[in-house]
């Protein structure tokens, strides 16, 4: 876990997905939430990504409201660096393991959505989930690629309250992004 905290979580439980561990740093996702976990369930990328050789990770979790009804979690790295005819496959994967979900939804992280066929990809993604597209304060800190935010938080079955992208370089290339929901 990095020391480097941007916001206080104190009172959060945590789960990580992994996709590089060396003997000092662990690489991969992070999702943090004032509710507790039911399940986890993590996976890997089919396919590694050209050059740099790695997989990247799935991270699903699963929470209960106060009254018992489900709230699940996808934190995402998407895969980069490969044909758009891959990266489908990878959104059809996880839309897939969604499809069995029930309840409220969140799905967030970096989607490498940098080209047009991926934004593509990834709209039919999002419509054949109904999910919503959260609109992100600050959205000057989140990652671009040509000109293309590649972070995303999209939701089904609560409230937006807010979502931010936070300024920090210091634990990654990315910037975390917050959302705060409410149940309808």
């Amino acid at each position: 876990m990095p020391k480097y905290q941007p916001h206080d979580l104190k009172g959060h439980s945590f789960a990580m997905a992994a996709n590089i561990e060396t003997k000092s740093y662990i690489y991969g996702l992070l999702t943090a939430s004032s509710f507790g976990f039911n399940t986890k369930y993590t996976e890997l990328t089919h396919q590694k990504e050209f050059l740099v050789s790695t997989k990247k990770s799935v991270l699903l979790t699963s929470h209960s409201f106060s009254d018992g009804e489900d709230l699940h979690l996808l934190n995402i790295h998407g895969i980069n660096f490969v044909s758009s005819k891959a990266f489908r496959k990878e959104l059809e994967k996880i839309k897939s393991i969604l499809s069995s979900c029930t309840g409220a939804m969140v799905v967030c992280g970096d989607f490498n959505n940098w080209s047009k066929k991926r934004i593509n990809a990834l709209e039919d993604f999002q419509k054949e989930l109904s999910l919503h597209k959260a609109m992100i304060e600050e959205k000057h800190h989140i990652k671009q690629v040509f000109s293309k935010p590649i972070d995303h938080i999209f939701y089904k079955g609560i409230k937006l309250i807010k979502a931010e992208a936070i300024d920090t370089r210091k634990i990654s290339d990315h910037n975390p992004i917050y959302a705060a929901f409410e149940q309808l």
